[in-house]
């Protein structure tokens, strides 16, 4: 009987999560910046909190920045930003530095171009160097012994210093990728020939595609053993999800999605050891859902103002999410936790 009272304390942990206060930990200009990606703060997990790249409008130029959030979400260090025009940067913590991407103005006619580069521990440039023109946002991740860049139609895994070692040249431009050890997976979407998206779990050399009205990009996480894979259905509109690596069957998350078409829509997901946590915008709130391992979906609101959300998880039990804020008259960056520790911790828990 105990023990039945256990679970069940448990269970209603795991389906109440406790939703932390909006922190506000960067308020920079409204202006447009130059190319943004679907993220307004992208957000990797390093040492007790973690990395963040962002992009705001600073004396009448877009700069990419980089610097650290604290476990709650609070903005501990403003590291570096770029010098010039920059947008989209993304970064990830690799071999005692960090790895950077960011697109720029091309020299010849000012097309999107990728840069890649290294900065150490306290955000000092090591180095960067331009790869060309490229048609999306760059995406980092890495493991304890790789690390990789991907952008357009191009997927690198790259040193310490940011230099490209092996160049995949894949057939649709990628839209997420996840890396976990020694393995790395990523999707894609496409119209032709058919509305479809693409999952490649590349040491692996599996591909498979799912016939899907698709028009948004997808996203994928992985979990050490298999590939949790994202996207929105175009028709009905609903956001879909399928477990490479365990079941391929997709199944529903949520039917509360937007009902405009914007390029800058995506989901993102995470897992924390135990859980999945997936995240998109709907309109001007961010919306969210706890997948288990066995599958079972839990939705809920996690904001009524927000959009462009990314997720990560720095331990187990816990998640930070960054998104922005936009008015007229201000651009707020914010982050809330998601804590499934015990109550105790909290003293309650909010849907």
């Amino acid at each position: 009987m105990r023990a039945a009272l256990l679970l069940l304390i448990a269970s209603a942990v795991q389906a109440q999560p406790f939703i932390g206060n909006e922190v506000v930990w960067r308020t920079p200009s409204p202006a447009a910046t130059y190319s943004p990606s679907p993220q307004a703060a992208r957000i990797e997990p390093d040492g007790d909190g973690y990395v963040v790249a962002w992009s705001e409008v600073e004396d009448g130029v877009s700069r990419a920045y980089a610097g650290r959030l604290d476990g709650a979400g609070r903005l501990e260090t403003v590291g570096v930003h770029t010098a010039g025009v920059a947008d989209a940067p993304a970064i990830a913590s690799f071999g005692g530095r960090y790895i950077v991407a960011w697109v720029e103005p091309g020299a010849v006619d000012a097309r999107p171009s990728l840069v890649i580069g290294a900065l150490d521990r306290d955000f000092k440039l090591i180095g960067a160097r331009p790869l060309g023109l490229t048609s999306s946002p760059p995406i980092v991740r890495t493991e304890v012994v790789r690390a990789y860049v991907a952008s357009g139609n191009f997927l690198y895994e790259v040193d310490v210093d940011g230099a490209p070692l092996v160049v995949y040249d894949v057939p649709h431009p990628l839209d997420d990728m996840a890396a976990a050890g020694d393995q790395l997976g990523y999707v894609f979407h496409s119209k032709t020939p058919l509305n479809v998206v693409g999952f490649t779990w590349l040491y692996r050399l599996t591909t498979g595609r799912l016939l899907s009205p698709i028009d948004l990009p997808a996203a994928v996480a992985s979990n050490g053993s298999s590939f949790l894979v994202i996207w929105n259905e175009a028709s009905p509109r609903r956001l879909d999800g399928s477990l490479f690596g365990t079941s391929f069957k997709p199944f529903t998350i949520s039917t509360r999605v937007g009902t405009a078409i914007d390029k800058l829509e995506q989901p993102q997901a995470a897992w924390d050891g135990s859980r999945w946590l997936v995240v998109w915008p709907r309109g001007d709130t961010i919306e969210a859902a706890v997948i288990g391992a066995d599958l079972s979906v839990k939705p809920f609101t996690l904001s009524a103002r927000g959009r462009r959300p990314a997720v990560a998880s720095g331990k187990p039990g816990r998640f930070v999410v960054t998104y922005e804020i936009v008015d007229p008259s201000e651009r707020r960056l914010s982050s809330r936790i998601i804590d499934f520790n015990p109550l105790v911790e909290h003293g309650r828990a909010v849907r």
